[in-house]
């Protein structure tokens, strides 16, 4: 009975070795899905990140929701927002979201907005040198009392569909926002 167990140990130990040298992780990984643009600048963002090189040009990523940015914003870390039309500088926290984050403001004393369904174009800044157009949805809602932030390509939850207000604003973001950065 001993040997037995041993034997079958033994082969599954050593089976999944070889299921394992066969299929690597970057296999099974979501970020194979990324083109080369993409991942030169996410590269270049972790780059800037440990170089932290204020001389550097700044840059505003193009990326998509769910092929980069869900995995690129991890969750329960802070992020500064600037909204482009306030100027208004303000630090998020992300706690979830599958279509868009889910967010909630860092101090949470603070109410950087009136209870108002609006979009607002704004950026998402990523290091010194790197932000993420996005659209601050300034309506807090939900069991945990979040806003919602919305990227190039993300969706509503109650719809599944782009918000079509949010996706200008994230546009607006996009073109205008390193332009507006130079007045902050």
């Amino acid at each position: 009975m001993k040997r037995v167990k041993f034997i079958s140990i033994f082969i599954f130990v050593l089976s999944s070795t070889f299921v394992c040298t066969l299929l690597p992780y970057p296999i099974l990984s979501k970020y194979t899905n990324v083109n080369s643009t993409h991942m030169s600048q996410i590269n270049n963002y972790f780059e800037s990140e440990i170089t932290n090189n204020s001389t550097e040009k700044q840059t505003i990523l193009n990326l998509n929701w769910f092929k980069d940015i869900d995995s690129l914003l991890c969750c329960n870390k802070k992020y500064e927002v600037i909204d482009l039309n306030t100027k208004t500088i303000f630090n998020i926290v992300r706690i979830g979201g599958k279509n868009h984050a889910d967010v909630i403001v860092y101090n949470q004393n603070d109410e950087i907005y009136k209870q108002e369904w609006r979009c607002h174009p704004v950026l998402v800044k990523l290091n010194e040198n790197a932000y993420l157009p996005a659209a601050f949805i300034s309506y807090k809602h939900g069991y945990n009392s979040h806003y919602c932030l919305h990227f190039n390509g993300s969706k509503t939850d109650g719809t599944n569909t782009a918000d079509e207000n949010a996706q200008k604003c994230v546009k607006y973001a996009q073109k205008h926002g390193l332009k507006l950065l130079e007045n902050i």
